[in-house]
């Protein structure tokens, strides 16, 4: 609900609650649908983990607020959606890893990785 909004507030002000010197607050959140968590903390997040996305839409929304950092246009959209199919389907149980953290990227290699579930 809008008034309990922890995990947004921890999102975007966690750095700040160190009382004692620097915090490290990690948090993870695993969920069946990505849209179901708020636009804020997803935006927030350093790392986004994720497998072959069925509906169309979610994934389209996730792909757009997290893949195209190269560049955006119609033609990168679609380099980057085959990228994220090739990936996922390439074999059984491989998560695709957004590094949000990562900064100066040229390449697609440089924040987006893939990591296989044993």
């Amino acid at each position: 609900d809008k008034k309990n909004n922890i995990l947004e507030n921890l999102a975007v002000l966690g750095r700040h609650y160190a009382k004692y010197g620097e915090l490290s607050l990690h948090f993870f959140i695993l969920s069946q649908s990505l849209t179901k968590i708020p636009r804020t903390v997803r935006l927030n997040c350093d790392h986004i983990f994720m497998n072959n996305i069925a509906s169309a839409i979610e994934r389209d929304m996730i792909l757009d607020e997290n893949f195209y950092r190269i560049a955006s246009g119609r033609k990168n959209k679609q380099i980057g959606k085959d990228l994220y199919h090739g990936l996922v389907t390439k074999e059984d149980f491989v998560f695709v890893v957004v590094e949000n953290h990562r900064q100066n990227i040229k390449q697609y290699q440089d924040y987006i990785k893939t990591i296989r579930a044993d």
